[in-house]
């Protein structure tokens, strides 16, 4: 039986539409919402009639065809049957469903202009953003149908009629609607029925049947072939394998009816036609026919779902896991706050105010929903001072042992009672973990990621029932800006005439005193300026103004409050569905068990850093000094490096280093005890002068830096010296300015030997003897003066680099690469962005080997030189042991004399637009290098002992993603389009995965061809491609770049084209051009109006005979590109699978076409989190369901990772790929398809192990862990377990009967 959310039947009164002539009135099978909106589209100009008046109805067309009656849509072909009329796909795409421009639209035979309703449309948003959203469209299909009944029939049950206006010169007619209908989308999810199905090489006849002149458009359209049936039969059943029309294995069909069973299948003739089409697009791309893997199948039976409809399930168990949260927030925004209490009490711990003015002290607050603000006092470090917080009842307050004088804690000994307690009494000596109760409690706060990890039951190994909600993620989502709207706000903010856009009415920057200003509709800002106390004071300064300080940090809960009341009811109609609070709920719940091996790392790292770094120093101040050598006969003019360093000695009245130049003399040390060694201090490769002093090369070229332009390298513009105008040199500063003179006949020996500079050689060579007298010798010259004279430019070497003219006659400075593109200045070109360039040798020395050596130690200590103070600002709180689980306690690793210990990260569970969540060290980590010292970060996570971690890495989420949608575009097939073929069946051993064909394409690597896939898939356009190209190989010329670039980007994103409008169309057919559906290129088009121009037609322009966006095709990820924009511009763009909106400042009303690459961006990374949260919302179910004893710990790029007991690992391991599955599934079923590859239904396979590192047999051993995590730590390798062994394992069950884990 079909799922009641997914298929509907037709009203009576919309059924009486499909009852005429050619279309039999067999509507009784119910229909799914995108086979509803095709039938919308197809019949909404038209009069919707009773069944009384289908004769009339008839009758009347009948007489429309006398006066050439042109209506949308009436130009395909009858619908053959009633079968395949339910089954059409929609001809329209969602590109072209944007709300009409705000202009006339030019007809081919009236002067009539259909004016949109744009204006109108947009007013109404404006005044629904006004109020700070628009209301929700869509709860459910139930809801869709209802809305598009209301649409499309008035109370008596019609359509308001259209008017036929005509042209009697031309006898033709045109529908002009007085009032068009709106097209009700379902926005939740992006049905790809509501879109064409545009396969990019032509329409089959089951869609808009155009036919035409094949020069029309460059791009070439083969008549269709006779369909091989027994070919299509024959790839859908191979064995006992599930296959698809393109030979993809599918899920065995055990799997397939547990999950799939209630999606209803195409029929078998528009599978066939939807065949013919993938078949040809793949053979476009030599793809098809390629051989397919083929998996075992796995058979066991799934957990019992809450209901048959996976989409309702997840609703289900979401919403059971956050709905006490969601009913203490609703007690939070309904209330009134109480009034600030008279005196704040100076005494530690928590004291409650109560409403007669009394106050309490208690161990923590009696309420389970608080707004809550912590404050650090922080010349002090890092533990928190005070505290305030308001309930709907009642203000409580905090004061540390440390600001009330009665203690203090170095923060290498803190321990949890130096912590602020919210459900355990506040001397932990009377308690224990088992104390804490197990009822729901909620924490609200601006940033709370910072208040949380100063709360002591979040140390807790178990974890307990408190969540937290976080104001600033909640705007973030609801109404966040992307950097360039941020850089255009803080502008804003200096500048006496700012700009006033759409989207900053409905966006604003992150900090609590804008967020509040901006939902609470004030001018009036909070006084933060009393929080420079906090940041420079002490805590006797703290003490001096405590009243006035408890009252600043009072006023900051009651703006959050004032903030959360606003904002709660926007997120939760901009993200209706329940998985996305719950996801959130459990992203903010991270946890990072440590043991003492943390300090060991902490100690290793640091004194090998210093050891290297010494030696670094060493080497550096031996290069300073052999520099002094130049001095003699100044020999540093002819220095290609040194030449521009300030060489003038001090004046005679200097005592402190008088002998030495001055740029030496700043290196050196000008107070303390060193004051006047002549010896250089603390030298590091951060100066601008060690670079010179190396004497890098970048291809061999001197480096060089100019304050206006950073750094860059000094390149000849001519062949040799000789061809250097004499105008340029006699141009150049003398020597006797006292500017330095750089030595331009060194750079050109250096570059191209001492016959290039020296030029009688050059010329006595050329000349041979043919001149042997003076006068012939003078007539030579004077001819070769008058050539170069008359042909300056003719010898330029010109090089294609955006190079810079500094002075220097014949020489240019060509900028390094920035990682950002041209135009930024390279400050450093020893820091890591330039770590890949000295290991293939474009970034080199002219010394040799001992510069050599300084690079690599460069490198080496690079890793923890940049992120040593991250690293070394965690807080790793250690557990009193009474507190630890029995769990711990009783296994047999456990040690008395050892310490456990928990990191919190600052995780913001929706620091980006996309709801990514965002951390500065640990979401950021790499793994481990052999040449960087302390790269063994993530090894140092341990698990306590009796516990494992068990953890998988989705496997090219992103690239899945976006796959699937360009499938779901193009025939709602897996693997129809090259771009989804590649991303399920490609091989990177022959070539076939997408990462292998750019490689190839571009020729770089493959490791570089990833950064250009993804760049490319989250919107970046030929401008990236080219950058990183350049930086991937500087010494690549601009044209080949250029060609290179236009190649990948031709053979992946396509072309740019166009579909014709309803003019467009009638002027093709006029013109006799059997058009043949798909959009034209630029070329196209022009060749189009040409040719009615030559007939003397009339003179259109390109607007008026295309409709809507340019889409993209041709290429292997057209159609996913199209889907993406088509998301990015719809009118309310969401997610595919959880309809969360895009945050309000990038709606296309607000924001027109511009950051399109970050709309495109938000597309996919917001599915990508849509896809996290539901992992993590699956997995707590099933742990919760099958009583698996574990917890989630992080999400770290694409992985994710929980500590679980030892004893439940392979059942852990084994929900993990349910999950999996069930996660990808569901985004199947959202996007309608029917199965799922076998290929992504599990992960590759499960990592059981002891710490996190990306592969559990890795040792990462580094320069600060040279004997390895399990000689060095004690750390045995981990196992990977893939799908069959964890079924050999648990059998398929996760009920808490196997084996404990050996």
């Amino acid at each position: 039986m079909a799922s009641p959310l997914h298929f509907r039947k037709l009203s009576s009164s919309f059924r009486c539409l499909l009852c005429h002539p050619g279309n039999p009135a067999h509507t009784q099978t119910p229909l799914s919402f995108g086979k509803i909106q095709y039938l919308i589209q197809r019949y909404k100009y038209t009069t919707i009639k009773s069944p009384d008046d289908i004769s009339l109805q008839t009758a009347e067309r009948n007489k429309s065809q006398d006066t050439s009656v042109i209506r949308p849509n009436e130009r395909s072909s009858p619908l053959p049957s009633t079968e395949s009329c339910i089954s059409q796909k929609v001809i329209k795409k969602l590109s072209r469903q944007i709300p009409p421009r705000d202009k006339s639209t030019s007809t081919m035979y009236s002067s009539s202009a259909e004016v949109g309703e744009t204006m109108h449309e947009k007013e109404t948003e404006k005044k629904a953003e006004e109020d700070h959203d628009v209301k929700t469209d869509i709860v459910s299909i139930k809801e869709v149908v209802n809305d598009v009944k209301e649409e499309l029939f008035s109370s008596n049950g019609r359509a308001n009629k259209t008017e036929t206006t005509f042209d009697d010169s031309n006898k033709k007619g045109i529908v002009t609607s007085k009032k068009k209908l709106r097209l009700i989308r379902e926005e939740k999810k992006i049905l790809i029925h509501q879109s064409a199905s545009y396969t990019g090489e032509s329409f089959t006849h089951k869609k808009k049947i155009l036919f035409g002149p094949k020069d029309i458009n460059p791009i070439s359209v083969t008549p269709p072939e006779p369909l091989d049936v027994e070919t299509f039969e024959s790839r859908t059943n191979d064995g006992h394998q599930c296959k698809n029309a393109v030979g993809i294995q599918m899920l065995s069909e055990s799997l397939h009816n547990q999950i799939f069973k209630n999606m209803m299948p195409k029929d078998s003739k528009e599978a066939e036609e939807d065949f013919y089409d993938i078949k040809r697009h793949l053979e476009a791309h030599h793809l098809w026919d390629r051989p397919t893997s083929v998996s075992q199948d796995f058979d066991f039976i799934l957990p019992e779902f809450k209901d048959e409809d996976l989409d309702q399930h997840f609703r289900i168990i979401a919403e059971d896991q956050c709905a006490s949260y969601k009913d203490l927030l609703n007690q939070l925004v309904g209330a009134s706050l109480p009034s600030f209490p008279n005196k704040w009490e100076f005494s530690p711990g928590w004291t409650r105010y109560n409403p007669d003015g009394s106050f309490t002290e208690m161990d923590y607050p009696d309420c389970h929903a608080l707004v809550f603000d912590v404050e650090v006092c922080v010349q002090e470090g890092s533990l928190p001072t005070m505290a305030t917080a308001v309930s709907d009842k009642f203000w409580y307050s905090w004061c540390s042992n440390q600001l009330i004088g009665l203690g203090h804690h170095s923060e290498a000994e803190c321990t949890m009672k130096d912590f602020i307690p919210l459900e355990t009494p506040g001397n932990i000596d009377k308690t224990d973990y088992y104390s804490v109760s197990n009822a729901p409690r909620i924490i609200v706060g601006h940033n709370v990621s910072y208040d949380r990890i100063r709360v002591r039951e979040q140390y807790f190994m178990e974890g307990t029932p408190l969540r937290f909600v976080d104001t600033m993620s909640l705007h973030i989502a609801v109404s966040g800006l992307v950097s360039e709207q941020r850089s255009l706000m803080l502008k804003n903010k200096k500048s006496t005439k700012p700009v006033r856009l759409p989207w900053m009415h409905v966006g604003c920057q992150n900090n609590l005193n804008d967020v509040y200003k901006f939902y609470c509709k004030t001018d009036q800002d909070l006084q933060k300026s009393t929080r420079d106390i906090f940041v420079k004071g002490s805590l006797k300064d703290v003490r001096e103004d405590f009243q006035k300080l408890m009252v600043y940090c009072a006023n900051d809960v009651k703006a959050t409050h004032m903030v959360l009341v606003k904002l709660l009811p926007i997120f939760f109609e901009r993200f209706p569905h329940p998985v996305t609070f719950s996801g959130m709920l459990e992203m903010g719940q991270t946890f990072l068990p440590v043991t003492d091996n943390w300090n060991k790392y902490i100690m290793a790292a640091e004194s090998e850093y210093r050891k290297v770094e010494k030696s670094l120093n060493i080497e550096l101040v031996k290069q300073a000094q052999a520099a002094l050598g130049l001095m003699k006969d100044k020999l540093y003019e002819e220095d290609l490096w040194l030449w521009s360093l300030d060489w003038a000695l001090p004046k005679s009245k200097v005592k402190i280093l008088p002998g030495y130049p001055n740029w030496y003399r700043k290196l050196c040390a000008r107070t303390g005890e060193r004051e006047g060694t002549p010896e250089p201090d603390n030298m590091s490769t951060s100066l601008q002068v060690v670079p010179k002093l190396l004497k890098l090369t970048w291809d061999g070229f001197p480096l060089h830096y100019e304050r206006e332009h950073g750094w860059g390298y000094l390149k000849p513009l001519y062949q040799r010296v000789s061809d250097i105008p004499e105008y340029e040199m006699s141009e150049y500063v003398p020597s006797e300015s006292g500017l330095p003179v750089f030595p331009v006949k060194a750079l050109y020996e250096m570059a191209y030997g001492k016959s290039a500079a020296n030029e009688e050689k050059v010329l006595l060579e050329e000349i041979g003897d043919h001149f042997i007298g003076e006068e012939e010798w003078e007539e030579y010259l004077s001819q070769e003066t008058i050539k170069v004279s008359k042909n300056k430019r003719a010898k330029k070497k010109e090089p294609k680099q955006n190079y810079v003219n500094i002075g220097i006659p014949g020489v240019v400075l060509v900028p390094l690469p920035h990682k950002n593109g041209a135009g930024f200045r390279v400050g450093n070109p020893l820091a890591k962005d330039f770590l890949p360039k000295i290991e293939d040798k474009t970034l080199s020395s002219y010394l040799g080997d001992v510069a050599e050596l300084v690079l690599k130690t460069n490198k080496t200590i690079s890793y923890w030189k940049n992120n040593r103070d991250r690293i070394m600002s965690q807080l790793p709180v250690w557990i009193d042991h009474h507190v630890l689980p029995h769990s711990i306690l009783s296994s047999d690793d456990y040690k008395d004399e050892r310490q456990y210990g928990v990191i919190l990260p600052q995780v913001v569970s929706a620091g980006t637009i996309t709801r990514r969540a965002v951390e500065r060290t640990w979401m950021t980590a790499s793994n481990a290098y052999a040449d960087r010292i302390g790269s063994e970060l993530k090894a140092m996570v341990e698990a306590p002992p009796g516990y494992k971690f068990v953890g998988a890495d989705v496997d090219s989420q992103e690239l899945w993603i976006a796959g699937l949608l360009g499938d779901a575009y193009f025939m709602g097939e897996h693997g129809a389009t090259a771009m989804g073929w590649m991303t399920l069946q490609g091989k990177k051993s022959d070539g076939t995965d997408m990462h292998s064909r750019t490689a190839h394409t571009t020729n770089i690597s493959r490791d570089h061809a990833k950064v250009i896939n993804y760049g490319r898939i989250y919107g970046a356009g030929l401008k990236f491609i080219q950058r990183l190209l350049k930086q991937f190989n500087p010494k690549i010329s601009e044209e080949v770049m250029r060609e290179r670039a236009e190649q990948l980007y031709t053979s992946t994103k396509g072309e740019r084209a166009w579909h014709l409008s309803e003019v467009g169309l009638q002027l093709a057919a006029d013109l006799g051009y059997d058009y043949t559906g798909h959009p034209l290129t630029r070329a196209g088009i022009r060749k189009l109006l040409l040719e009615a121009q030559a007939n003397g037609l009339f003179d259109a322009s390109f607007a008026d005979i295309t409709d809507g966006p340019p889409v993209w095709f041709g290429g292997s990820e057209s159609h996913m590109f199209n889907c993406l924009e088509a998301i990015a511009r719809s009118e309310v763009p969401r997610t595919p699978c959880l309809g969360a909106k895009i945050t309000r400042a990038l709606q296309p009303w607000c924001v027109d076409d511009e950051f399109m690459t970050s709309r495109v961006n938000w597309v996919v990374q917001s599915s990508a989190v849509d896809y996290l949260h539901i992992m993590l919302v699956c997995m707590r179910w099933l742990f919760k369901k099958y009583e698996i004893s574990g917890r989630f710990c992080i999400s770290i790029h694409d992985e994710v990772r929980y500590m679980v007991a030892s004893e439940d690992c392979h059942r852990a391991a084994l929900a993990l790929q349910i999950t999996n599955l069930l996660t990808r599934s569901y985004f199947a079923q959202r996007l309608e398809f029917q199965n799922l590859p076998q290929s992504v239904a599990f992960f590759s396979g499960v990592d059981i192990d002891c710490v996190l590192r990306k592969e559990p047999h890795l040792d990462c051993v580094t320069p600060s862990n040279p004997e390895g995590l399990h000689k060095g730590y004690g750390f045995p390798p981990g196992v990977t377990l893939d799908m069959q062994q964890i079924m050999e394992l648990t059998n398929g069950d996760l009920t808490k009967h196997k084996p404990v884990v050996r």
